[in-house]
């Protein structure tokens, strides 16, 4: 089961239950920020499922030393089996199997490996990067077709030091911003600033009584400072909660 769109989502939570009451596994492929939130979440809301989680590097490699040990005492709190090193070729209904052959039984497997953009635009002819994201310029104007803009996940923005944007609403909301900012000085002969960002923090939720912040530069890099527990799980859930306002209520995030 995908995590990455709704349906999948869905389809995980209806079959997650049947799994964990008859004491069975589940397996979570991907050690990003998808991957361990949605293995804590479902180690925590369901103590008899066995929670496997797959990944090739460490889980939470770009954050803060902190902040992996603070994963780490996580995972063993609630049980999840982490294996790094371990690159899966193929998902079956009943088990994985990972690139040097070895299968792991697994009743369900919920897929969190990274997004990928729509396909819209490579299939129109615009430039893009290997995951369909557009590739930008300075104003997020497409460097093959200059009367298209691209914002948030569909476009392969980058911070003034050169490191690429993540997908995420804490870059989606402001380059939207942006563009409709960008397009309207153009608009009126104008030559738009390029893009001013930074980042603040990285929000990670570790079930519902626990989670994670990590306080970033304004490139996106881990300071070592942390928050952790409770307080962290209600800002996560905060952060969520204002980014699904602002999406019904696009208006008022570009007021000054």
């Amino acid at each position: 089961m995908p995590v990455a769109h709704l349906d999948g989502a869905r389809e995980l939570r209806k079959r997650v239950g049947d799994v964990a009451s008859d004491g069975g596994s589940l397996t979570v492929v991907g050690g990003g920020l998808s991957g361990i939130e949605t293995a804590t979440e479902l180690a925590e809301s369901h103590p008899a499922l066995r929670v496997r989680l797959l990944t090739g590097a460490e889980p939470g490699a770009a954050l803060s030393t902190r902040a992996r040990e603070h994963l780490r005492r996580v995972f063993d709190r609630l049980g999840v089996d982490v294996r790094t090193g371990a690159a899966v070729a193929e998902v079956r209904p009943d088990a994985v199997v990972l690139a040097g052959g070895e299968t792991v039984a697994s009743d369900l497997t919920a897929w969190a490996t990274g997004f990928s953009a729509p396909q819209l635009a490579a299939d129109a002819g615009i430039a893009t990067d290997q995951s369909g994201r557009v590739l930008v310029d300075g104003t997020h104007r497409s460097v093959s077709h200059q009367d298209v803009y691209a914002v948030g996940d569909s476009a392969l923005g980058r911070t003034p030091r050169g490191d690429v944007l993540r997908m995420s609403c804490a870059t989606g909301l402001p380059t939207a911003q942006y563009v409709a900012d960008a397009v309207a000085a153009r608009l009126a002969g104008h030559e738009p600033r390029k893009l001013r960002f930074r980042y603040f923090i990285q929000c990670i939720s570790l079930g519902r009584r626990d989670g994670l912040i990590q306080l970033v530069d304004a490139d996106d890099h881990p300071h070592p400072t942390v928050l952790t527990g409770r307080a962290a799980a209600r800002t996560k859930e905060s952060v969520v909660r204002s980014a699904l306002w602002t999406t019904r209520h696009p208006g008022p995030y570009g007021l000054r």
